[in-house]
Order: C-alpha cells, then structure tokens, then sequence
C-alpha cells in the first residue's frame, strides 16, 4: 500500500515547491529500499504519458518514487545553461529529504532537459550510485550518459537530438539505445495515433527491462 507524501523545498526565486512522493508502506516488500526519481522536461510534466507510465512501473515493481518540480520554470533556452546547477542543487536536497539514507539503490528516469539534471546529482553522488535511463536527452546530457552504464531512448526524428548525436552514443557499449523510429522529441509519431501508442508500449517495455536488470 503507498503513502502520498509532499517533499517540500524553498527554491532560489524564494517559491515554495511541492514535490510528489510516493512511499510503499509495506514494510515486507524487498524492493522497499529503491527510490525512483523521475526528472520532467521542458513542458513535459511527471503526468504526462512517458513518465506517468515509468511511475506505474515503478509502482508495480514496489518502489518508492519521487516526482520533481523544478523551482524554476526551464525552456527550451536553458539547455546547456548555468541554470541547470542551481536547478539540480535544489532537486538534490528534494531527494535528500525522502529518507534518503534507508535507500541503498536509486533509479533516475529523465524526459529532456531533466536528463540534463539528473545527470548533474547523478555526478554528485557518483554515477555508479544511481541507474540512469534518459528520456529524448538533449546534447548537454551525452557527457553524463557515456560515464556509466545507461539507458537511453530517442526517436529516429528527434530535432534536439539529431542523427550525429545518436551515432556518438551508439559508439559506447556501455549505453543501451532503443530507438523510436519515425518519433519526434515527444516520442510521438506525428500524424498517427495507433504507432504513438505502439511506441509507448516499446518504451514501457523498456522500463521493465531497466527495472528488472540487476
């Protein structure tokens, strides 16, 4: 059974932010110990369908999950930018709050710019503490996805990360690559609803791999 709790943090623009946190209360669960962290992206919120479904995975799996917000509204102009260190900072003391030291395996999914995040608290706490599956990663995110074992997904029609980024990861075997033919930034098919929806089914099948791998 979980437990909906906020995880509350003052942001540098001095907001209050509301962070959603969901705690397994079963006390028996073997799984009790992981703590999934979920980075959304530019417009692209913890509801929205690619990080709505890694919830429902990590739920079925029995972990833990945190939901961020970001005390700063991020566009698509801060890729790349000196505000993703203050953003990540602020995420950082958000994950420190969940009772962060019963957790000895922490899962981070990232849509985005959120990659961009994630990777930057992945290097603070070692990449080799944290699993890491990016999400359409923007370019600033390929010097966090090469240092470790990762998992990335993009489509095959991604204009923020294009065809010479995805050769690049493609280089080192440490990185899992799915890729979404035909799929935008959104890792929806434009124009086609039944090979959107079949590609949503690639990505959840993903997530299990990701979660289920030792």
């Amino acid at each position: 059974m979980y437990e909906f709790l906020p995880i509350i943090y003052n942001s540098s623009e001095g907001n209050e932010i509301i962070n959603d946190y969901y705690y397994n209360k079963d006390k028996n669960n073997s799984n009790s110990n992981s703590l999934v962290v979920l980075f959304p992206g530019v417009n692209y919120s913890c509801e929205k369908p690619l990080l709505h479904y890694a919830r429902k995975a990590a739920v079925i799996e029995g972990y833990d999950v945190l939901c961020v917000r970001y005390g700063y509204k991020l566009s698509k102009d801060d890729i790349g930018k000196e505000i993703i260190k203050t953003v990540s900072e602020e995420v950082f003391q958000a994950i420190k709050n969940c009772d962060n030291e019963k957790y000895n395996k922490l899962y981070f999914i990232s849509k985005s710019i959120g990659g961009e995040v994630a990777g930057n608290i992945a290097d603070k706490m070692g990449y080799h503490n944290v699993k890491s599956l990016y999400l359409t990663p923007t370019p600033s995110t390929v010097q966090h996805i090469i240092k470790t074992d990762s998992y990335v997904i993009v489509g095959t029609k991604d204009k923020i990360f294009p065809e010479e980024n995805i050769q690049f990861v493609k280089t080192y075997k440490n990185v899992k690559l799915t890729l979404i033919d035909n799929a935008q930034h959104s890792l929806e098919i434009d124009g086609n609803i039944e090979k959107s929806i079949e590609g949503l089914g690639k990505v959840a099948g993903v997530f299990k791999e990701f979660f289920e791998e030792n």
